[in-house]
């Protein structure tokens, strides 16, 4: 047992020399290929540099003239009045009003006529709906115990009156106001409209038996639209 430990230990002494006598050259670690790339690498100021020193103005300006001859092109080709015209000068005329910042001339009446226009035209069709809906008025889906079907007033023209005025006011109070977060909510809550009415006309159609010929006859929401 001693003579193996005496071997095992002649052994470490052996190595430790045999590391130690071992030149400096031959301990230094190599660099791997991917820090070497990186360090290599030129870095992205020598990379700006570079793209600017390549830059030359003349191609730019061959591309442009390139660029421009296919537009002289292609604004000679094709018959007149048949390549879509109407299309491209209101796309313009969107444009320049986006960057203009209104419509010129008309702009004030588009304003009062989505702004205060809307938001009092949907208190008005609301106020008109009650009124004709009387005891039926609910705003719960299911209908009253006494619910009588109203082919009259407003709703001879739609079948969800109060709802169009609903979704009419709140457009309008966000135009008013200039809020977008207004305006987004009240396409929300068209959506959110739609649907309950469409519950509300299911459990009509169960309550009233002309309602189905009713539905068929009258738009929901906007007369011939929807």
């Amino acid at each position: 047992m001693k003579g193996l430990a005496l071997v095992v230990g002649l052994g470490l002494c052996a190595g430790a020399g045999a590391f130690t006598a071992r030149p400096a050259s031959a301990l230094r670690l190599r660099r791997s290929p991917r820090l070497r790339m990186a360090t290599e690498s030129p870095s992205p100021i020598e990379g700006l540099k570079k793209a600017v020193s390549n830059f030359e103005i003349g191609d730019v300006k061959d591309k442009a003239m390139v660029v421009g001859g296919a537009i002289k092109d292609n604004l000679t080709q094709g018959q007149v009045g048949e390549r879509g015209e109407a299309w491209a000068a209101t796309q313009l005329v969107f444009l320049l009003c986006i960057l203009l910042g209104g419509i010129p001339v008309v702009g004030d009446v588009i304003f009062t006529l989505s702004g205060p226009g809307l938001l009092l035209g949907g208190v008005a069709l609301i106020s008109s709906g009650i009124l004709e809906l009387g005891a039926s008025t609910t705003p719960f889906v299911a209908p009253t115990e006494g619910n009588k079907l109203k082919t009259t007033g407003p709703y001879a023209y739609i079948r969800h009156p109060m709802y169009t005025g609903a979704i009419a006011a709140a457009f309008g109070f966000g135009v008013v106001t200039g809020s977008v977060d207004r305006m987004l909510l009240a396409g929300l809550l068209a959506i959110f409209l739609d649907q309950k009415a469409s519950r509300e006309e299911e459990a009509l159609a169960e309550k009233h038996v002309a309602y189905d010929t009713y539905k068929e006859e009258v738009s929901k929401f906007f007369p011939a639209l929807y």
